[in-house]
């Protein structure tokens, strides 16, 4: 990559941008380690209980390259009939329901099946098109006022488009932007859930059995939920998210696994596993050995999409030193540093970079006094008070993420984000 040609660097480095399983950019070293041995033994030793996992890490630590990795692995593609999609395609995460979800785990896992082979299996195939009439009634209950939504789901719908098609695509693409529609929807079957779980555990089992092997639904950008709906839908409605007869794995944001309501949320499902923030400094602020081959690991990570011509490996470390454990904020850093630069970056545009992103916060009081008590204790929540704690505050620090956990081999700890630790010194 030619010394000047800082734009290429820059759009390679996307921190929103999950990577696919084999992207030349990916440092597998992150990932396939021993977490993500102990998710697949987990998965493997428990997959004829209709698993259900929980895998809790804060917003762009790398959950979604995580499961693209998963997916990925033939030893997990071959004992599982795979079935993986991100929410973001078919529902607006900012209005999701429990509904929706099981809606959406139903729909996909119909059409992940071969379509000529599908259509040749007449038990699935009239379960169904079964759903897909009722949800097609759905719809034309909002266009035919005259009708009912308990007539429709009834009646015998003609749907015209195939009802593979439809429940591929032609009833999320409604429903991921009409309200009446959602609204609706959520109505019907809220009033009827046990005939819903009913109907979709039947096209669960007749799809497992046709197979010959256990179902794996993983479910990406469920994490990406704000968590004020991720509270309501997993603490609430829990125990519905829970009851398909499948393996499910489900992302949540570590706000929502740090809730005090997080213990009831767990026991619904059954296991949770934390993807660890990646530790650069131990727990006192200096070096062991985890923390070198983390930052050597990192170091390679940024070579794959930054070369020695535009950023020298003392700035890459300095880079690293800010990051705080999460790749997409490294990712940021250097993205930043390079824009700055537009050419070779130094150090000094990795302050800037991190100068930047300190400066794209909110923080207020309520939060600044969490954090300089973490900055001074990282045991502080330890042994706060519930009042000290400021769950409220708490949560927004972990969402945002401006605080970061780590257990890595340890009980949990906290740190600030880097990026505001000689700040908050001044404090």
């Amino acid at each position: 990559m030619p010394m000047n040609d800082w734009k290429t660097v820059y759009r390679n480095l996307n921190p929103k941008e999950p990577l696919a399983a084999n992207d030349p950019r990916l440092e597998r070293a992150l990932y396939t380690n021993e977490f993500f041995q102990h998710v697949k033994d987990e998965l493997e030793l428990n997959s004829h209980t209709n698993f259900k996992l929980l895998i809790s890490g804060h917003t762009g630590c790398g959950k979604s390259t995580f499961l693209n990795l998963v997916a990925a692995d033939p030893e997990v593609s071959g004992r599982f009939h795979l079935v993986k999609y991100s929410v973001k395609e078919l529902l607006d995460v900012n209005d999701v329901d429990y509904v929706d979800l099981l809606l959406s785990i139903a729909a996909q896992a119909v059409t992940s099946m071969d379509e000529s082979r599908l259509k040749a299996i007449a038990p699935l195939l009239e379960k169904a098109e079964s759903l897909a009439r009722q949800m097609q009634g759905i719809i034309e209950v909002k266009r035919e006022k005259a009708e009912t939504a308990v007539g429709a789901l009834g009646g015998e719908t003609n749907l015209g488009i195939g009802f593979f098609d439809f429940l591929k695509s032609s009833f999320f693409a409604r429903f991921r932007f009409e309200d009446k529609v959602r609204k609706i929807t959520r109505e019907t079957y809220r009033t009827r859930i046990t005939e819903l779980l009913s109907l979709i555990d039947g096209i669960l089992l007749e799809l497992r059995g046709q197979l010959g092997k256990p179902l794996l639904i993983l479910i990406d950008d469920t994490d990406k939920i704000p968590p004020e709906v991720g509270l309501k839908l997993f603490y609430d409605n829990g125990h519905h998210l829970a009851a398909p007869q499948a393996n499910i794995v489900y992302l949540i944001d570590l706000s929502i696994a740090t809730s005090p309501k997080f213990a009831a949320i767990r026991g619904k499902f059954g296991a949770e596993s934390f993807f660890p923030a990646i530790k650069v400094v131990n727990k006192a602020g200096g070096e062991d050995e985890t923390a070198r081959n983390n930052c050597a690991i990192l170091s390679e990570l940024v070579r794959l999409r930054v070369p020695p011509e535009i950023m020298e490996d003392d700035t890459v470390q300095r880079a690293i030193c800010y990051f705080g454990g999460v790749v997409r904020e490294l990712v940021r850093i250097l993205q930043y540093a390079v824009f700055e630069a537009k050419g070779k970056a130094m150090r000094i545009h990795v302050d800037a970079a991190r100068h930047r992103i300190a400066n794209e916060f909110n923080l207020f009081g309520r939060h600044t006094r969490i954090l300089k008590a973490i900055l001074a204790d990282p045991d502080w929540l330890a042994k706060a008070t519930d009042e000290e704690k400021l769950d409220e505050t708490l949560l927004d620090l972990l969402h945002m993420p401006a605080l970061f956990q780590y257990r890595n081999g340890d009980i949990k700890w906290y740190r600030p984000y880097p990026v505001f630790t000689d700040w908050l010194r001044t404090l």
